[in-house]
């Protein structure tokens, strides 16, 4: 039977082993996923031991960079979005709508045969 968690920042559903989907993952900068990476390899390491000093500080130390490539993630998005508002094209301006006017006095070519 698969576990699935959903990710971080939106719904989607993932493995239990991951953090975030791959489209959100990708916005975590490299060096931040190294951290988050070797945090979880050490709390890996000390999942065995019950609330041991080490695997308190383990968890503590993966809960912290967990936070914030969270952070980072959701930093990115909102300069995107913020980006998006400033640079959005405006609005189509809209002409004016015609009112109908009466037909000239003759009309059209077949009234005149």
């Amino acid at each position: 039977m698969s576990h699935f968690n959903t990710c971080a920042v939106c719904d989607t559903a993932i493995g239990h082993q991951f953090l975030m989907c791959p489209s959100h993952w990708h916005l975590v900068p490299r060096q931040m996923k190294s951290e988050v990476y070797r945090c979880w390899i050490d709390l890996r390491a000390v999942a065995h031991l019950t609330l041991g000093p080490e695997r308190q500080r383990a968890q503590a130390e993966y809960d912290e960079m967990r936070a914030a490539a969270i952070n980072a993630v959701n930093e990115r998005l909102q300069a995107r979005e913020a980006y998006l508002r400033q640079h959005q094209a405006p609005p189509e301006r809209t002409l004016p709508q015609r009112t109908p006017t009466t037909p000239r006095k003759g009309g059209h070519r077949a009234d005149h045969e």
